[in-house]
């Protein structure tokens, strides 16, 4: 085909199409059937003109309107009849963005065109409610009774989150999300899983939208490990990355307490996975064995002077922000602040049991909600501000279900922690807190692995002189330093028409039909090769034409880009088989290196906070070859490219102070 379908190009062979169709005599249709040109039910034997199919070749595709307009008529299943499945992916996108339940199915795939994957295909339908005709399939056979079921009345589900952790190997932890441990001889790892079907209280904290993990619930957590591991003080705990709770799927968290040091401290780190993603560093932390002893008990309650606040205007500035609390999270029963602006707060935990945490999550959660009306707040005021570093955490007393809060400011806008029970008597304490607002969209769903980012996996070069390759321009067999041959050979190199993108893709068009129309270089594989396709649009789109042509006749097209600026390849880095979208370059050999080589793949992205892409070159390591670095930077840029403009950071900004 050398024009373009459903665009002004076709207008080219508008005549051509109409005297070829003129003959053809149109019939009404026996099948119904819906016109993606009209819009429109064909129940007439005036619609196939030779007009209507110019019109189907000329006009854009009404694929989406002609999919909705079947659902709406109350169609339930929509099956596509193929050598392989083309648009069965556009009306499944189509389906799912008007929200129908609509069975979208196929026939036939590449290679699997026989008549195991029909009935396959037919057994899918017939699964979706409809019925096909199995006697003209097995013809002369007879439906059978299935026998039933010993399960017919009998659970036989394992409940989720039994089992016995010893049964694997591991020792059984005492704890409602942690519930095993892998002990070590310096180390240690508790594992644990966590979602809004096991763990419900968790619904009732949530930020804009979005079911959270709150910071008081990572304190446990890492308390928890510090209590297994003999260091029951959180020293440092600081909060990385959000732990986003999906509502189908359910969080696998692992916390590592590394050897002590000479203190007898632990480096601690908190990863979370969601689904099949990729592990992802929430929290790290420092836990130490010993810490101060608790505070003498507190005589009066309220302290003489506090002025009491009010407790709904506390959780309607908090709704305002964005922080909507259930009913287990609405702790605060009362609440106090006296001339010097520290706070007092009578917190209770409604709709939950205690057992099994240190300090329930909701509860301590909910003694920091009187921030909100206080003057202790850091960072902007319009938004959400979340935990983001925790000093000095120590639990005197578990099982706490009615605490008395004290918050006081301490330096640089943290806030000191302090937790009785009624009596007065010590339940936990915070040295500091330091909150971190949250910015616009910083909250996203959580990875599930299924983001894919082109990454450049290295090739080996040959070790010795290349041979079977004709170079025919003199410029590019200059810039390889071989001399110009239009011999044939299994690999002919040209270079890329460059230029603007329509007449570098006109020309390409014409190169490729050439070679194709050559029968002596049935054999042989032409490959065009591109020095700037990531910054010139023409070559890009040579480029991209050759691929076309590429999957169509994969033993006859390839791409090879040279990195510009680098020194010129020498014959012996060529590779013996270029492979589409390489990019390689040659760089001076100090230890006989004849260059790198590289291709791209299509890889998960990894799910951690650290950066996996740089909008800068990256640092030339000791050792390593300007080809090498101009390579690596080079497919850094495209990848950033491809991803949209999508930047991480090392650090998320919401952390920032």
């Amino acid at each position: 085909m050398d024009y373009a379908s459903h665009s002004a190009h076709v207008e080219r062979v508008q005549e051509r199409v109409r005297a070829a169709l003129a003959p053809v005599v149109p019939r009404p249709p026996a099948v119904p059937f819906f016109s993606s040109v009209e819009g429109r039910w064909i129940d007439g034997d005036d619609a196939f003109d030779a007009d209507y199919w110019y019109r189907n070749l000329r006009e854009p595709v009404r694929f989406d309107e002609a999919v909705t307009a079947l659902v709406g008529h109350g169609c339930t299943t929509l099956l596509e009849i193929s050598p392989h499945p083309v648009v069965a992916t556009g009306a499944q996108e189509t389906v799912d963005a008007i929200g129908a339940e609509v069975a979208v199915l196929h026939t036939l795939r590449r290679d699997e065109g026989g008549p195991d994957q029909l009935v396959r295909a037919l057994a899918h339908l017939h699964v979706q409610g409809v019925r096909p005709d199995w006697s003209a399939v097995w013809p002369g056979a007879r439906p059978v009774e299935l026998p039933t079921t010993a399960f017919v009345t009998e659970r036989y589900w394992l409940p989720a989150g039994g089992g016995d952790p010893s049964a694997l190997g591991l020792d059984a932890v005492e704890h409602p999300v942690l519930r095993a441990a892998v002990p070590g001889a310096d180390r240690l790892v508790l594992t644990g899983r966590l979602s809004a079907a096991t763990h419900p209280w968790l619904a009732d904290h949530t930020v804009e939208g979005h079911v959270v993990l709150p910071g008081a619930a990572m304190v446990d957590l890492v308390s928890r490990a510090g209590d297994e591991a003999g260091c029951p003080v959180i020293d440092q705990l600081t909060l990385l990355v959000p732990v986003v709770v999906p509502e189908d799927a359910e969080v696998r968290l692992r916390i590592e307490a590394g050897e002590p040091g000479t203190d007898g401290s632990r480096d601690v780190t908190v990863q979370g996975r969601v689904g099949a993603g990729g592990w992802t560093l929430h929290a790290t932390a420092v836990l130490t064995p010993g810490g101060d002893p608790p505070p003498p008990a507190a005589t009066a309650w309220p302290p003489a002077g506090a002025e009491p606040l009010d407790v709904d205007e506390l959780y309607e500035r908090l709704d305002s922000a964005g922080l909507r609390y259930g009913p287990v999270f609405r702790g605060v029963r009362s609440l106090w602040r006296d001339r010097a602006g520290d706070l007092y707060a009578e917190v209770a935990l409604p709709g939950a049991e205690p057992g099994g945490f240190g300090v329930h999550p909701a509860l301590l959660d909910a003694c920091l909600h009187p921030l909100a009306l206080g003057d202790l707040r850091t960072g902007a005021q319009d938004r959400p501000a979340l935990p983001f570093e925790w000093t000095g955490v120590q639990v005197h007393a578990v099982g706490a279900d009615t605490v008395r809060a004290t918050l006081t400011g301490v330096r640089d806008g943290a806030v000191r922690i302090e937790l009785t029970d009624p009596a007065g008597t010590p339940v936990a304490l915070v040295r500091s807190l330091v909150l971190s607002p949250l910015p616009d969209g910083a909250l996203g769903l959580p990875d599930c692995g299924d983001l894919l980012l082109p990454q450049w996996a290295p090739l080996p070069l040959p070790d010795g002189p290349v041979a079977g390759y004709a170079v025919r321009d003199p410029a590019l067999a200059r810039l390889l330093r071989v001399s110009p041959s239009a011999d044939a050979a299994p690999f002919v190199l040209v270079p890329a028409p460059s230029g603007p993108p329509a007449a570098a893709a006109e020309r390409a068009l014409a190169l490729v039909q050439e070679w194709l129309a050559d029968e002596r270089r049935a054999t042989s594989t032409l490959v065009v090769v591109t020095r700037r396709v990531l910054d010139d649009p023409g070559e890009a789109a040579t480029a991209a034409l050759v691929r076309c042509a590429q999957l169509e006749h994969p033993d006859r097209f390839a791409v090879l880009d040279l990195a510009d600026g680098v020194t010129p390849p020498s014959p012996r880095c060529l590779p013996r088989s270029p492979l589409a979208s390489r990019r390689w370059a040659s760089p001076p050999a100090p230890r006989g290196s004849c260059g790198w080589s590289g291709c791209p793949r299509r890889a998960n992205r990894p799910a951690t906070s650290a950066p996996f892409w740089s909008p800068v070159p990256p640092a030339r390591s000791a050792g390593s070859s300007p080809g090498t670095w101009c390579t690596t930077w080079v497919s850094a840029t495209w990848c950033w490219r491809a991803g949209g403009g999508r930047r991480p950071r090392r650090r998320p900004p919401w952390l920032r102070s």
